[in-house]
């Protein structure tokens, strides 16, 4: 590696770094212990130092990783937020990658994850626009037609402690979020009447 394509390496490190974030310091996932472009570049290992590498790693799994070590990482990972990235962090990325070349095959692959990010965006805003569009009267009137007599859902009868518990978490749910004494007034007359068909 000549001396200006590692320092090109080195840069690109560092700003990778910056721009995604350590564990140790809070600000993302990597697991780097500095902001790169210390490394030892270019470093000759004695055949001692790799004779004792190869002993240690022999034995140890390399193969993929099991469901329940995914599973950790995955719940590891779950709900955390990358912080967002800098204006300045965007240029020096944008400068690090002008005049990249880059493969048939990775301008593909690039191509494939950007049309699957869109259509989750796109599955989403959908979703989100249906959870807050509102429902007609007769859209209303429909759904009230066709579960009017319709039992309640259940394997079994529900025990007075389980109406008791629903009760309870209802009431906190309003708690939460006050309705009004008429919305109150029917969403409990819908209850005693799904009640009542479960008897």
């Amino acid at each position: 590696m000549t001396k200006s394509i590692e320092a090109v390496a080195l840069s690109k490190e560092c700003i990778l770094i910056e721009s995604i974030g350590r564990r140790n310091v809070g600000t993302g996932p990597l697991l780097n212990l500095t902001d790169g472009g210390d490394g030892t570049s270019g470093a000759i290992r004695s055949d001692e130092y790799r004779a004792k590498m190869r002993a240690a790693k022999v034995g140890k799994s390399t193969g993929p990783l099991s469901e329940a070590t995914k599973r950790k990482i995955g719940d590891a990972n779950r709900g955390r937020k990358l912080p967002p990235v800098s204006e300045e962090t965007k240029a020096k990325l944008s400068k690090a990658n002008t005049g990249q070349k880059r493969s048939a095959e990775v301008r593909a692959r690039m191509r494939k994850a950007q049309s699957l990010r869109d259509r989750a965006t796109y599955n989403t805003e959908r979703m989100r626009a249906a959870r807050t569009q509102p429902v007609s009267e007769a859209t209303r009137a429909k759904i009230s037609a066709a579960n009017t007599g319709k039992r309640h859902v259940t394997r079994k009868p529900i025990s007075d402690e389980a109406r008791a518990r629903l009760s309870e978490s209802a009431k906190r749910r309003w708690a939460r979020a006050p309705m009004s004494e008429e919305l109150k007034a029917k969403l409990s007359a819908a209850a005693t009447k799904q009640w009542a068909n479960t008897r």
